[in-house]
């Protein structure tokens, strides 16, 4: 029998979404919503040999039949995708999403798909199918691949931006909870513990935990110091 991961039941509590009454795991969207690719999933595999299969077992659908999920793509789907879908996923319940995408929507260098530095995010289109999965740790350990958006003027020229708060804690999320070095206040995001540094002295607090760099030493020497200057 295929067996799919239990999830609270809190987290079935979502707008857009419509619960599948077939299967619990299952939601169709009842409109357009925010969602990009996650980091760090190719090592997480299905028993059902691939994640596509994972979402026609789910959903009871045939990928021949299903276009991509992303809202401005006319292509056929060919993978399953794992997806945040902002406000709907959570680190602390520990769960994301599969859809049903191509293969170039699926690629983890195509930079429509990755999590937009203003806030420009990709969106999935109204009627996909998404089944709930578990949001493991490498993919919460990965660094994260951002979109610079370089239409608006006050884009930071830096190789990760604050905007990966969204995705280290959904601000839609019902949950207040503290990961790594951050808080929720009602000034914002705030420091948690002591500032974390460089080796060369500058202050990397607001980068991701699972940075250890700052932005001149991770392209390194001159072009590392051109970058900051300009």
């Amino acid at each position: 029998r295929f067996l799919l991961p239990r999830f609270p039941a809190t987290a079935f509590m979502v707008k857009g979404l419509e619960r599948s009454t077939e299967n619990h795991n299952v939601f169709r969207l009842q409109q357009e919503l925010h969602a990009w690719n996650i980091d760090g999933s190719s090592v997480n595999k299905p028993e059902v040999g691939s994640w596509i299969k994972f979402w026609e077992h789910s959903t009871g659908r045939s990928r021949s039949r299903t276009r991509c999920a992303f809202s401005d793509c006319p292509k056929q789907a060919e993978h399953g995708g794992h997806v945040w879908i902002v406000g709907h996923s959570s680190m602390p319940r520990g769960f994301c999403w599969i859809v049903p995408i191509c293969a170039e929507c699926n690629s983890c260098r195509n930079p429509d798909r990755m999590q937009n530095s203003v806030g420009n995010h990709p969106r999935l289109r109204v009627g996909t199918f998404a089944v709930k999965t578990a949001f493991t740790s490498q993919m919460k350990s990965a660094e994260r691949r951002i979109a610079m958006d370089y239409t608006h003027d006050d884009v930071d020229n830096g190789y990760v931006t604050d905007d990966y708060d969204l995705m280290e804690v959904d601000p839609t999320e019902d949950d207040d909870h503290c990961f790594g070095a951050q808080r929720r206040s009602s000034g914002g995001w705030q420091p948690h513990s002591p500032r974390r540094r460089c080796a060369c002295g500058a202050d990397i607090s607001k980068k991701p935990p699972n940075y250890t760099k700052c932005e001149s030493c991770h392209y390194g020497g001159a072009e590392g110091a051109q970058r900051r200057s300009s």
